[in-house]
C-alpha cells in the first residue's frame, strides 16, 4: 500500500495523496479562519482516520464539515469516523441511506456482483481495503442542497456546485475562489458501471462548459487515479 501524507497546495489547501492498490481516492482540506472542510470521507474507517492523524500534524485542525463529491463507495465509506455535520447533494444523499442499509459481508456483496448491482472492481477493492466490515457503519448526510451550497469558512468560501457528468449524475465540485483552485472529485472521469467505460459527448460536454464559465484559471485537484 502506498504511504498517504498531506501535501500543502497553498496555507489553506491541502490534499491527501491516493492509493490506487484499494481505490483509496484523493481527500481534501480546506482550512479557513472559521473552519475547516474535508472534501469526501474516505473509502474506509482506516482511511478516515489517517486524514485525521495528518491533519493534528498540521496543527491539531478538526474538520467542522464533511462534502461527499458524489455517492460511490471510496468516497463514503469513512464518514462514520468525522464528528461534524456531513454534506451532501440530494440525490448521493439518498443513495448513500439506501447503501447504509445494505449488507456489505462477502457472500451478500458477491451476490450483488452476480446479480448485476455492483461491478466486480468495487467488490475487488472493498475486500481489498476492508477484509473485515462486520462493524461498517455507514452515515447518511445530515445537510443536503439540490445545485449549488456555499460554505463560508472565515477567510476562504467554498461553492459546492452540482455538474453531474458521466462518472456519476449526483457528482459536485468544490470551488475555493480566493485560490483559484478546484476539488473535481471524479467528476470528470468515465462511467465505469457500464461496459465499455466510455465518456459521452451529452454529458461530458455540458460539464466541461460549466466547469470552465465558471471557474477559469484555475488548478484543478481531482481524484482521477483508477
Amino acid at each position: 500500500m502506498t504511504i498517504s501524507r498531506l501535501n500543502t497546495i497553498s496555507e489553506r489547501i491541502h490534499w491527501l495523496s491516493p492509493d490506487g492498490t484499494t481505490d483509496r481516492p484523493v481527500l481534501g482540506v480546506i482550512q479557513g479562519r472559521k473552519g475547516t472542510l474535508v472534501v469526501d470521507a474516505g473509502n474506509s474507517p482506516a482511511h478516515a482516520r489517517l486524514l485525521l492523524a495528518e491533519m493534528a500534524q498540521l496543527g491539531n485542525i478538526r474538520p467542522n464539515y464533511i462534502a461527499l463529491t458524489h455517492w460511490h463507495w471510496d468516497h463514503v465509506f469513512g464518514s462514520a469516523e468525522f464528528d461534524a455535520p456531513l454534506i451532501a447533494q440530494c440525490e448521493t444523499a439518498q443513495i448513500v441511506k439506501e447503501m447504509a442499509q445494505l449488507d456489505w459481508r462477502d457472500e451478500v456483496l458477491d451476490a450483488r456482483v452476480a446479480a448485476g448491482t455492483e461491478i466486480d472492481f468495487c467488490r475487488t477493492m472493498i475486500k481489498a481495503e476492508m477484509a473485515d466490515r462486520s462493524e461498517l457503519v455507514i452515515r447518511p448526510p445530515d445537510i443536503t442542497f439540490t445545485q449549488e451550497m456555499t460554505l463560508d469558512l472565515g477567510d476562504v468560501t467554498c461553492v459546492l456546485r452540482h455538474v453531474g457528468g458521466d462518472h456519476s449524475a449526483d457528482s459536485i465540485i468544490i470551488y475555493i475562489p480566493e485560490e483559484k483552485v478546484v476539488f473535481l472529485g471524479d467528476a470528470l472521469y468515465v462511467d465505469i458501471y457500464n461496459e465499455p467505460r466510455r465518456y459521452t459527448t451529452r454529458k461530458l460536454f455540458p460539464l466541461i462548459d460549466a466547469c470552465w464559465r465558471a471557474m477559469p484559471s484555475i488548478i484543478c485537484w481531482d481524484t482521477m487515479k483508477k
